[in-house]
């Protein structure tokens, strides 16, 4: 896996400097199509062994994802846009909407739009509450 990430953030610093140096709007599951062609069969094939048995490999792919976010786009923001997209995964897998969200949270539902969308700074209080209102919570380790 470690192998993978490197040859994938590798791919990701070679786009940036043909975009002049600016993070890239690449959709997540559009990664793999772009690393095919800038990094080879390689990093395609290692990339099929993880989404063709992706029940298996979730964490794995929850990591790639982070790395990648963080190459293109940098540590902070990467960082709030995973944050972010998961609050979004687990929002959804339990079948809420934005607004029940917000109303487990005592919470606006522009608070939980902008936390998943991860484009603002959230506090780590508010995120503590959405993450505890979803029934999980932050492990660091």
């Amino acid at each position: 896996m470690e192998e993978l990430t490197k040859l994938c953030v590798n791919c990701i610093e070679e786009w940036k400097k043909e975009n002049g140096n600016k993070p890239l709007d690449i959709i997540w599951g559009d990664y793999a199509n772009h690393c095919y062609q800038y990094g080879g069969a390689e990093i395609q094939y290692r990339y099929n062994e993880l989404f063709d048995d992706e029940e298996n490999h979730q964490d794995e792919l929850t990591q790639l994802e982070r790395e990648l976010l963080i190459a293109n786009v940098g540590e902070k923001e990467g960082n709030r846009i995973y944050i972010g997209r998961r609050i979004a995964e687990l929002r959804s897998k339990q079948g809420l909407t934005q607004m029940e969200l917000a109303n487990k949270c005592g919470l606006s539902q522009t608070h939980i739009t902008r936390a998943e969308n991860g484009m603002h700074s959230i506090q780590i209080d508010t995120i503590v509450t959405i993450i505890s209102a979803l029934g999980r919570r932050i492990d660091l380790c």
